[in-house]
């Protein structure tokens, strides 16, 4: 069975990180709580569209189906692909060395990535 994927871009990520300092920054204190409730109009049938709103709003975007077995060999491919190096002993990189790469990429962008 396929199951659907979505793409986000890096540059939104940090985007939505400078969005939510400005909103801190200035927006007024206030000196009673709101109480979000959990099931508002906004929570119930016909929120989808909303959802996607925000979703688009942060890079989301739809991405390809996948079988599970598909999603891995385009996962090890490109694994493959971005940490090669010309090194003939070379092995795996670690999931440091990947959760490291990914941050760096996060933070300091400096082409356009997209995250499956």
């Amino acid at each position: 069975s396929k199951f659907a994927t979505r793409v986000q871009k890096v540059d939104k990520l940090q985007n939505r990180e400078a969005s939510r300092k400005q909103l801190k920054i200035h927006s007024p204190a206030r000196k009673k709580r709101r109480r979000c409730s959990r099931m508002g109009p906004e929570s119930g049938p016909g929120s989808g569209k909303k959802l996607e709103q925000q979703e688009a709003e942060f890079g989301f975007e739809p991405g390809p189906d996948f079988t599970l077995d598909a999603f891995q060999r385009y996962a090890d491919h490109f694994k493959a692909q971005y940490f090669r190096t010309e090194n003939p002993t070379y092995s795996e990189p670690s999931v440091e060395t990947i959760e490291g790469e990914y941050w760096r990429v996060v933070e300091k962008a400096t082409e356009e990535i997209e995250v499956l």
